[in-house]
């Protein structure tokens, strides 16, 4: 691997309001990077793995900082660095194994810029990964590190699916000890999640992907027809490799209903389920 020292070019946007940084998100899609401390950020620009159009500095961003008590609990901005967090006299009272947790994070020098928003959302660290390869982690369909010869000494033992990598964050583990409730904002508003259901595992793939117009794989779930929403794995089953087209569409909403047993009054969902996936599948096709 050669090391270089000289970054791609990029649009740097410094925003101070959040509104305005979504706005930006948003403005650039896929090519947009959002930073803050920079510390992940800068080790993939430098090594030009990711190459963004624009990069979105959400560092001065104040309200994204600090540590709050409320009557819940305790509120901490994304942006607040892990040495505040560290050294909270609130957090080391009431949750010390996250301030902790914060102080085991490298060095003085990067929990000062580091923020827990960075810590917790940083990708895998995994080398193959990080070295650009083509593993399933990003888009490929091959994972180096689980191999006869693979370097793997820092991989996981639990729920290795496809990707082997583990978590990086030392918080994160945490924050899920302590049941705390992540809020993730976007422009088109605002939803809480549980610290555990924050974090995706490699087995949960939430695309449905078509390749040279066949079907590679999905992901199908509905609500409104059980206790808990509803995986549709045998939908999945029956339109895995078949063509992205509307037969296929339409024999993933016939599969969709099987085993239904409606009661005196709701056999209308029956069609109506069958039309819903039937869509999902024509449209994401």
């Amino acid at each position: 691997m050669i090391v270089k020292d000289m970054m791609p070019g990029f649009e740097l946007y410094q925003p101070t309001q959040l509104d305005d940084a979504l706005a930006l998100l948003d403005r650039y899609g896929k090519d947009g990077w959002k930073m803050a401390g920079g510390n992940d950020s800068l080790s993939w620009f430098k090594e030009r793995v990711k190459r963004p159009k624009a990069v979105i500095d959400i560092s001065g961003i104040v309200a994204l900082k600090g540590v709050r008590e409320t009557p819940d609990g305790v509120e901490i901005g994304a942006l607040t660095t892990l040495t505040e967090i560290e050294r909270s006299p609130l957090i080391r009272a009431k949750y010390r194994v996250l301030a902790d947790a914060a102080r085991r994070v490298a060095s003085p020098q990067i929990r000062n810029t580091g923020s827990i928003g960075g810590n917790l959302a940083q990708d895998a660290r995994c080398w193959y990964y990080r070295y650009g390869l083509p593993c399933y982690r990003a888009g490929g369909n091959t994972c180096f590190a689980d191999t006869p010869e693979g370097v793997n000494r820092e991989h996981a033992l639990f729920d290795a699916d496809r990707c082997v990598a583990v978590s990086p964050s030392d918080t994160a583990p945490a924050l899920v000890a302590l049941d705390a409730k992540m809020v993730i904002r976007s422009s088109k508003g605002e939803r809480l999640a549980s610290a555990e259901e924050f974090f995706i595992g490699p087995k949960t793939d939430i695309t449905i992907v078509v390749n040279n117009g066949v079907v590679e794989r999905s992901r199908i779930a509905c609500g409104g027809v059980s206790a808990v929403p509803r995986r549709l794995t045998v939908v999945e089953e029956v339109i895995h490799g078949k063509p992205a087209e509307e037969a296929t569409a339409k024999l993933a909403g016939q599969s969709a209903v099987r085993g239904a047993r409606p009661l005196n009054y709701n056999q209308f969902k029956i069609p109506l389920m069958a039309n819903l996936v039937t869509r999902a599948v024509r449209d994401a096709a």
